[in-house]
């Protein structure tokens, strides 16, 4: 009987570990999200969309090949001044050697 609750209980505790990461993974992805947005809105414009793209997607991905970072490629639709304009924003990420355990540091490049 005792085999049938440590199982159970390993179980539950994967399952809210899973439901714990998918839920960061959403939080990270909206904070980006929004970035890009107030970024799109200081210059003045309106975000149409925001499409997170693969490296080979990118023209000048050949620039960022760091292998200690890690990278993220968006592809941005916006509007300013009444007319539809493309762009990209390249964010570089970087666990850092020294602070809090899982500590980032994250960089963006704009291409607007």
């Amino acid at each position: 009987m005792s085999l049938q609750y440590i199982l159970l209980l390993t179980f539950i505790g994967g399952a809210f570990s899973a439901w714990g990461l998918m839920r960061m993974s959403q939080i990270s992805s909206k904070e980006r999200t929004q970035t890009i947005n107030d970024k799109v809105a200081s210059m003045g414009g309106h975000t149409l969309s925001v499409d997170i793209v693969d490296r080979k997607e990118c023209p000048f991905s050949r620039e960022y090949q760091d292998r200690d970072r890690v990278y993220k490629f968006y592809q941005i639709s916006y509007e300013l001044s009444d007319t539809v304009k493309h762009g990209w924003a390249v964010q570089s990420m970087a666990q850092q050697s020294y602070g809090p355990s899982s500590a980032i540091h994250s960089q963006w490049t704009w291409r607007l």
